[in-house]
């Protein structure tokens, strides 16, 4: 199996001198690192068959060529799904606190019903007078996460 995974690497990666890629950070976040899928072996045929049936961050560059980030296909898009977040008049620590997302009062992606919870703002806005010792907590929707 691992010499099946090598050889589909060298073959969307252009035969890399190494297992390990040197990227900046912009390269992996955002911008993407180039796959080759017009290659004709099996291995790399498969890897990307299940690549661009699996991965929801690509870019195209052409029908055979693609990148491929963590956040790139987000970049400069805005997300639909609305918050429903405190305002704060009752007690000002609230303010930003989402109470729902995507129309729904917690997740559906965790195994106990703590981590399905929301904590935290949306991150466009925080209370005022925090603390340093408070810290400063808010929720993800690409991650599923506080």
């Amino acid at each position: 199996m691992l010499s099946l995974v090598s050889k589909a690497l060298n073959s969307i990666f252009n035969n890399p001198p190494s297992p390990f890629i040197t990227a900046t950070t912009n390269e992996i976040l955002f911008e993407g690192l180039t796959v080759y899928c017009n290659v004709t072996d099996f291995a790399g045929k498969a890897a990307c068959a299940q690549i661009k049936s699996e991965a929801k961050n690509v870019i195209y560059i052409s029908d055979k060529i693609f990148k491929l980030s963590f956040f790139g296909d987000k970049n400069g898009t805005v997300d639909e799904r609305p918050f429903t977040v405190k305002r704060g008049l009752k007690n000002y620590k609230d303010i930003g606190r989402v109470v729902e997302f995507d129309n729904k009062p917690n997740m559906n992606v965790w195994p106990t019903k703590e981590c399905n919870e929301y904590h935290g703002t949306d991150s466009t806005i925080f209370p005022p007078l925090l603390q340093k010792e408070e810290g400063i907590v808010a929720f993800s929707p690409d991650i599923c996460s506080n």
